[in-house]
């Protein structure tokens, strides 16, 4: 009944790596079946020896294996199973991606020849090194599709869970330096074709912050859905994978909460980010004060790969926002970064699509310093408390719906301002309100051959933009307004009257100056022009005297109206404290400033005590000696701080007035301990 049967042995090597095998063969019979089994060490592998799915482009390991071989022709069967270890394993992938391990170890791959399915089982690796892309088309990832092409056949992939431990991720963008992440723990359900399969990760990235990702992840088709919560990232490792961005950061950290999605080539993410600490780098080393920061950023937002604009900011909060506003010969920063993708010929361009939408931002409690570095000495001026709200702001583009501006310039002037910017243009209005003009004289001097050494201005702005210009009618009121001659009289010249007599004579008999000048400004070059206020000038004195001979010789004499005195931000002192301490220190540099670009102010400063101040002291009275010292202690402090050059803030001491303090009447005094200051006109 004939069944014949044989069996092989083989010991040997295969290019150097030591080969053991077993084969069994029954021939004839009602089923004939073969089987085998063997074992190889330390074979090297590539994909000229191994045939790999496709999305790998080249593979270098080392392999230990066990395998086991049967075929049957009743019913037909051909299956091959596997313990598999691979060392030290490494496939490059698209796009500079790569894969790479320690050791992976599959020890139940089953492989059915004739169905052309293989399942790896499960998969463990230790020390997983994964190299991921970022790309205009999105994600690429070395991970290999499951369907592939084998003479014409495709072959079905699935696998087990694969566990990784002690592993790392890189994630990069064309150039940029990668982000690096170590994997602490990953999970992963496996391929299955059509199927997404649970995924849990938890890493911390280099430099400090933590990842976790929970989700699922598909391979064919690529499928990816994932919750990520990100604590303490550090950003400016963070943003070199982010393409297009105007500055770089140098410091600051970002917690955020997202839902990614990707599939069909379509890359989604919502999710609320919030920054903490954030400093921008300068562009050019050269100008390192050219700087943009703000405290803390919170955002909602949502991106889509495939939408316009791709990036939608449904709000945007910054708290304590600063920016340094540059103006140099060759440009205005920030505003240069913003518009550099403009058209250079002062063009502005309509179709330019933008790749972000912000629909709201609030500003809360900002700052903003202007130095105009075109003047000798450089002029200086600040606007502090500054709240803004914004709608539809749209980039590249640079347009916005509306939005609105408030602060104190120098911490003295209220400032507002109002407006909207289109593709084609924008509107603006602006008010500023007792302005000092003795503050203005490194713009006003050279113009009129005049310092003022006197005087408030108070200013209505109606301003349109069309290309890189902006046009502007200015209704300007000067108030108390006395002047100095430091050059050559320009109003003289023209028109034989005097600055001060042509003041005289356009003054109401309040001593109030009101005119209406046209302005420019070209926001390339940063050149400011100031229109025909010389002509205006001559022709409002020459009709007032005309027709009002007798106020004409009424006003030479001049008219001051009573004192202008401002509240600004107290200096602040360490509860129970007399001496200064950085912030404070920092806050009488600050006053300085101030009081260096109005030389016509006094400081008005008074120690103020509070409770916070008596229960340091040892829940004292305000009544008590302790509360008296303090007080002293304060106001010597402040004293010797403007007037003896410390802190950088060197001040005439008949500029400082020290009032003494009083225990107030009731027992609760709230407020920050330290010293109240007032800035005044002088007398």
């Amino acid at each position: 009944a004939g069944a014949l049967g044989l069996t092989a042995l083989l010991s040997g090597t295969l290019d150097g790596a030591a080969l053991e095998a077993e084969a069994h063969l029954q021939l004839g019979g009602a089923a004939p079946a073969v089987s085998a089994s063997g074992s190889i060490k330390a074979l090297a592998i590539d994909r000229a020896r191994l045939d790999l799915p496709a999305g790998f482009e080249s593979l270098r390991a080392t392999l230990d294996a066990r395998a086991a071989y049967e075929s049957q022709s009743s019913p037909p069967r051909q299956t091959l199973t596997l313990d598999v270890r691979i060392a030290a394993p490494h496939l490059d992938g698209a796009s500079q991606t790569e894969l790479g391990a320690k050791v992976v170890a599959l020890p139940a791959i089953a492989i059915d020849l004739l169905q052309r399915r293989i399942d790896l089982g499960a998969v463990s690796v230790d020390a997983p090194a994964l190299t991921i892309a970022l790309t205009d088309a999105g994600v690429v990832s070395p991970l290999p599709s499951a369907g592939g092409d084998a003479g014409g056949a495709t072959w079905t992939l699935q696998s087990g869970a694969v566990d990784l431990r002690n592993g790392r991720i890189r994630v990069q963008r064309g150039s940029a330096p990668a982000l690096s992440m170590a994997i602490a723990s990953a999970r992963w359900g496996g391929i299955a074709p059509g199927k997404p399969q649970p995924l849990s990760l938890r890493a911390s990235l280099d430099g400090g912050g933590t990842i976790a990702v929970d989700g699922g992840l598909g391979i064919e088709p690529f499928d990816a859905t994932f919750d990520v919560q990100a604590n303490a990232l550090p950003l400016p490792a963070l943003t070199q994978t982010v393409q297009g961005l105007p500055l770089r950061l140098a410091r600051g950290s970002a917690d955020a909460t997202l839902h990614i999605t990707q599939r069909e080539g379509q890359l989604r993410i919502r999710g609320q980010v919030r920054a903490q600490d954030v400093h921008t780098a300068p562009p050019n080393t050269q100008r390192p004060a050219d700087v943009l920061a703000v405290n803390l950023v919170e955002a909602d937002l949502a991106f889509d790969s495939t939408a316009t604009p791709a990036l939608d900011i449904a709000s945007l909060k910054l708290s304590y926002p600063y920016v340094m506003v540059q103006r140099r010969r060759d440009g205005l920063f920030p505003y240069d970064l913003l518009d550099s993708a403009a058209p250079r010929d002062g063009t502005v361009a309509p179709s330019a699509a933008p790749t972000w939408r912000l629909r709201h931002l609030e500003v809360d409690n900002g700052k903003l310093e202007f130095v105009d570095n075109t003047l000798t000495p450089a002029f200086w001026t600040s606007v502090s408390h500054v709240g803004a709200q914004m709608k539809d702001l749209a980039l590249p583009a640079t347009t916005t719906g509306t939005f609105h501006l408030s602060g104190k310039r120098d911490e003295i002037s209220p400032l507002e301002v109002d407006g909207t910017l289109s593709a084609s243009g924008g509107a603006a209005r602006a008010a500023l309100r007792d302005a000092s003009l003795e503050s203005l004289n490194p713009y006003v001097a050279p113009l009129l051959g005049y310092a003022v050494t006197a005087g408030w201005l108070s200013l209505d702005v109606d301003a349109a933009l069309a290309a890189a210009r902006y046009d502007a009618t200015a209704r300007v009121v000067l108030s108390g307004v006395d002047v100095s001659q430091t050059g050559v009289d320009a109003i003289q010249q023209q028109s034989g009257v005097p600055l001060p007599i042509a003041l005289s004579l356009i003054a109401d008999p309040s001593g109030r100056i009101e005119m209406t000048l046209p302005l420019a400004l070209d926001t390339k070059s940063g050149r400011f022009t100031l229109g025909s206020v010389v002509g205006q000038a001559v022709r409002s004195a020459i009709v007032g005297a005309l027709t009002s001979p007798l106020r004409i010789l009424g006003n030479l004499f001049g008219i001051r109206g009573a004192p202008h005195a401002f509240a600004v931000d107290p200096i602040p002192f360490a509860a129970g404290a007399g001496g200064l301490d950085g912030a404070g220190s920092a806050r009488v540099a600050e006053i300085a400033r101030l009081l260096q670009a109005h030389p016509g102010l006094l400081l008005i400063a008074s120690p103020q005590i509070t409770t916070a101040d008596l229960a340091a002291l040892g829940n004292t009275t305000f009544a008590s000696p302790a509360a008296r010292t303090l007080a002293a202690a304060r106001a010597t402090a402040i004293r010797a701080a403007f007037t003896t050059g410390e802190n950088n803030a060197p001040l005439a001491p008949e500029r400082l007035m020290l009032v003494a303090w009083m225990p107030p009447d009731d027992t609760v005094a709230d407020g920050t301990p330290g010293v109240y200051v007032e800035l005044q006109d002088q007398p």
